[in-house]
């Protein structure tokens, strides 16, 4: 494995409201409760679990690190949120892309619904 890709839960449904936006007074804005706080990567070695990187206190919604390692498993540990009950993650790619083709234009997948839905989300 090259490298790891993570897109994490960031409470994107939510309305932002940027700076730059009428009226120009500071607003406060904290971190969306629901994107991992503390998280950690861990790789399968054949016997035991290992931590191969760790996120303290995250603010970044993508994250890429390289890891140059071998294993058959890998596994991503939600420590804490930024005050949410659950954490998430949208993407997660392994492996390093490839450069030298065009992008390929891939089918949409049919959604898949897990636990309950909330009314307007």
């Amino acid at each position: 494995m090259e490298r790891l890709r993570l897109v994490v839960h960031s409470n994107l449904h939510d309305v932002k409201r940027l700076p730059c936006s009428y009226p120009k007074k500071p607003h406060l804005a904290l971190m969306p409760e629901e994107m991992p706080r503390h998280l950690s990567v861990q790789i399968w070695d054949g016997a035991a679990w290992v931590e191969v990187q760790r996120w303290e206190n995250n603010h970044r919604r993508l994250l890429i690190q390289n890891l140059e390692v071998r294993t058959q498993a890998l596994r991503v540990l939600f420590r804490q949120s930024w005050g949410g009950e659950r954490s998430g993650v949208f993407a997660c790619e392994v492996g390093a892309p490839d450069y030298s083709i065009p992008p390929q234009a891939m089918p949409w997948p049919e959604p898949h619904w897990t636990g309950e839905r909330r009314a307007g989300a």
